[in-house]
């Protein structure tokens, strides 16, 4: 990633790192809970 536009990585790595720790948070709070 990022290889051919890095500019657009910057936009794109925020959601796609966000995303995931979301899910994951999410999935550990349900299973908490």
């Amino acid at each position: 990633m990022g290889r051919i536009m890095p500019e657009q990585e910057d936009r794109i790595s925020p959601a796609m790192v966000i995303i995931p720790v979301g899910l994951g948070i999410a999935s550990v709070v349900g299973l908490a809970a």
